[in-house]
């Protein structure tokens, strides 16, 4: 998170109609004009900011990106193509929600603890935490954006099941026997999967997840999840069938 003068200084520059960006570099706050053609919704930097975050790259100090969502938009958090962008520049982003005053930080390359996590829905959620355990296995799944913070709900939502096979797992057929680490796809609303976990040791019967607006946790993989599992899979790099 930035210093809470640095903060100060944002909150004391913002605009209610437009949202305002710039950075933070070693402390000093630079206010980019807003060259964004929808500069209500969106925020764009000009390329005297492009040209100052790069100077402060290549003399190899780390700026903060920072911006703001006024009253126009719907999100007290980070949108998708915010998210998008500091994963580009590999840069943290700082975000300034104006009607509610609530500080936002998300930094794309810090990898949080699995358990205890908040719910992001742009950034943190069942799918991100699920990256993140295959990624400490060497296992790289590809990054999917949700398109709302309440797309998981849409019962035409289908993208867990859409994509699961081509991240490198097989579904497991009936018969099969639960192994550590297999992937798990849940129905909570509709018919397609809207949820997934991993399953963490048959001896233990637990399987870690995050559901909306909870922390992540483990939970014990009894009757009830287990009459809401649509399906399971498991990576092929850890099949031991092969």
């Amino acid at each position: 998170m930035l210093d809470e003068q640095i903060i100060n200084q944002i909150r004391e520059q913002v605009d209610s109609e437009f949202e305002i960006c710039g950075v933070v570099i070693q402390d000093e706050l630079y206010v980019s004009k807003n060259v964004s053609p929808e500069p209500r919704l969106n925020a764009a930097y000009d390329s005297e900011t492009i040209d100052r975050i790069q100077l402060a790259l290549k003399n190899h100090r780390k700026p903060t990106l920072f911006h703001t969502h006024t009253r126009h938009s719907k999100l007290d958090d980070f949108s998708v193509q915010d998210i998008k962008s500091s994963r580009a520049w590999k840069l943290p982003s700082f975000l300034l929600h104006v009607p509610s005053g609530i500080p936002r930080y998300y930094d794309p390359l810090e990898v949080k603890p699995l358990l205890g996590r908040e719910w992001h829905w742009s950034y943190q959620n069942c799918y991100t935490l699920a990256q993140d355990y295959y990624r400490s296995l060497g296992i790289q799944l590809s990054d999917f954006y949700l398109e709302s913070p309440d797309e998981f709900n849409d019962p035409r939502f289908n993208r867990f099941a859409e994509n699961v096979l081509a991240q490198g797992f097989r579904r497991l057929r009936p018969n099969e026997a639960l192994q550590e680490s297999d992937f798990l796809l849940f129905n909570l609303v509709g018919l397609n999967p809207n949820h997934c976990g991993v399953f963490l040791a048959p001896e233990r019967n637990r399987f870690l997840h995050q559901l909306v607006n909870r922390l992540s946790k483990e939970s014990i993989y009894g009757s009830e999840y287990r009459n809401l599992t649509h399906s399971v899979y498991r990576h092929r790099t850890l099949d031991d069938a092969n």
